[in-house]
């Protein structure tokens, strides 16, 4: 069974700038603050409720990896799970070699304007051809910066497969195990 979400993060903050776009409840109480988890040893005298933060997938695919413990506090940007890379990396590599393929052919169309125009300035090839060779060269250009684009995408959507903590806080149960499909 696919699951949308993996896991929830929930973080007591005093005056965290983390958490400053998530829903924050203060309220006044004698309770100190779970765990000293904001580090502020002044807020004993106050209790903020947790703020809950839902991981959200940008890929899908298989869970390899998880590396926290239910009820574990986490840093913002500390690794939670890795999604099975190996498609995604194999995506990155065919865009690398889409960009080298096309950066030769727009290494042989620009040699080709080049001749076609110094031909053409001396009227030993049609205008035709010069503007064929530099139809050619604009395309193959415009081919490599659609590869450069596709390159930028591939390596963002690898990086997608590392699920980091969006919060400092504490993270609840994981809610999938190594080998789920967890769809993004």
């Amino acid at each position: 069974l696919p699951l949308a979400a993996t896991a929830a993060l929930t973080a007591y903050v005093a005056g965290s700038a983390d958490l400053s776009k998530h829903h924050q409840q203060t309220s006044v109480g004698s309770s100190p603050d779970p765990e000293g988890a904001s580090g502020d040893t002044s807020s004993a005298q106050r209790r903020l409720d947790p703020a809950t933060s839902v991981l959200a997938l940008r890929v899908s695919g298989y869970l390899t990896e998880i590396h926290f413990e239910d009820g574990q506090m986490v840093k913002k940007g500390d690794l939670l799970f890795v999604i099975d890379p190996r498609p995604f990396e194999a995506d990155l590599h065919q865009a690398e070699a889409n960009l080298e393929r096309d950066k030769a052919q727009v290494w042989r169309a620009d040699l080709d304007l080049k001749r076609y125009a110094d031909l053409a300035k001396k009227s030993f090839a049609p205008q035709q051809q010069l503007e064929q060779a530099r139809a050619a060269s604009l395309s193959a250009t415009a081919t490599g910066k659609a590869d450069e684009a596709a390159l930028a995408q591939a390596k963002l959507t690898d990086e997608f497969t590392h699920i980091v903590a969006p919060v400092s806080g504490r993270i609840s149960s994981h809610m999938v195990s190594l080998g789920n499909l967890v769809v993004g």
